[in-house]
């Protein structure tokens, strides 16, 4: 990799970790300009301030009030710690909808765009989170989303409308997610209709979603033969530690998402089968150790890492650094290299919240 790279991974490392700062007045530029703001500012993976940053570093960066990084009165440009001045752009007018439901309730944002991606939360509960057993670091927990509601086929097809209507052909993919169903395939029924119907309409868009491994490998080959173009099961975290604060997940067990992984990857176009680790938990041996059972199967690594959700219990090692940070990226490079894959994800805006930098020319944008 270039010096220059080096230096622009190191400054997305740098606000992934730190965040930024700003004044009220900042705030209130930004407010009358329509950038978007979560309804409750916070961390978590996704809910900081899009950007781009130097022209073409992609990331979402968490505000902070203790920062050393700021963002200038003016909005225009993000002043480091280190004193150095970047260009920064916000992604403004960003689409966001709220599903009415029975009873007069409301689930708030149960579909979004992150710059070129439409979300749709298809299940907005969790089955584990309702038993007692649900990821402790999952926004679920603290969702601002109704119960445990399942959109029917013709409410995707109405966000779709609206969304094309909206933002017309700024979106080019759509990712499908949501809460983990109870059934011996996991949703994969019901990811898969959806999946279906929205092909039906928009043929072109490419469709990405994330659940949970099944019971049984044989329903994997109802992905295959659907309109799903990536498929990610996220193992997340693999210590025993670890794995403590995701005991559903430690009850699927780490074989169960291998296998079913390896099989989709054996199946499907390289760079299609995806699976995220959790970065800032546990100790990087673990991590790098997760990367190396993926690659080796053709699977994809995603590294992300860890932002507490409000005032959360859950703390960042205290070891995790932004020269630590870079150090693991350059270790997971190098393993997914001699194994034949990259560091995902490939779509550079959204590599916006994870440890990635496009530094191959199989990075792209749809």
């Amino acid at each position: 990799m270039t010096a220059l790279q080096e230096k622009k991974m190191k400054t997305k490392l740098e606000l992934l970790l730190h965040g930024m700062c700003l004044s009220e007045f900042s705030y209130n530029v930004f407010q009358k300009d329509g950038t978007f703001f979560p309804e409750v500012i916070r961390s978590g993976a996704s809910f900081g301030l899009e950007c781009i940053v130097d022209d073409d570093i992609y990331v979402n960066v968490p505000i902070r009030n203790a920062s050393k990084n700021r963002i200038a009165d003016d909005c225009s440009q993000l002043i480091m710690s280190s004193g150095e001045e970047l260009k920064l752009e916000t992604i403004k007018d960003p689409f966001s909808y709220t599903l009415s439901i029975e009873d007069n309730k409301q689930i708030k944002r149960v579909a979004k765009t992150c710059y070129d991606r439409l979300d749709i939360t298809l299940v907005t509960g969790c089955h584990y989170k309702h038993i007692g057993i649900g990821c402790e670091f999952c926004g679920i927990e603290k969702s601002i989303h109704y119960g445990n509601y399942v959109l029917s086929n013709d409410q995707v097809l109405r966000i779709m409308e609206l969304a094309q209507k909206e933002k017309g052909k700024r979106i080019k993919h759509v990712l499908l997610s949501g809460g983990s169903m109870i059934s011996e395939d996991m949703g994969i029924h019901l990811f898969t209709e959806r999946a279906d119907r929205i092909k039906e309409h928009y043929p072109t868009l490419s469709i990405y979603v994330m659940l949970p491994p099944p019971t049984n490998l044989s329903v994997l080959q109802r992905l295959l033969d659907s309109g799903i173009d990536e498929v990610a099961m996220n193992m997340e975290l693999l210590s025993d530690e670890a794995l403590g604060l995701i005991p559903a997940k430690k009850l699927i067990g780490k074989e169960r998402y291998l296998k079913s992984l390896e099989f989709l990857a054996s199946r499907m176009p390289q760079y299609s089968v995806r699976s995220i680790l959790m970065v800032g938990l546990e100790d990087d041996k673990y991590t790098l150790e997760g990367v190396t059972d993926l690659s080796k199967r053709g699977v994809m690594p995603i590294l992300s890492l860890y932002r507490a959700i409000n005032n959360h219990k859950l703390k960042l090692l205290d070891s995790v650094s932004v020269d630590s940070l870079f150090e693991l990226w350059m270790n997971a490079m190098e393993i997914c290299t001699r194994n034949g894959t990259l560091l995902g994800p490939l779509c550079i805006p959204c590599q916006n919240n994870t440890i990635s930098f496009p530094t191959n020319s199989q990075y792209r944008f749809y």
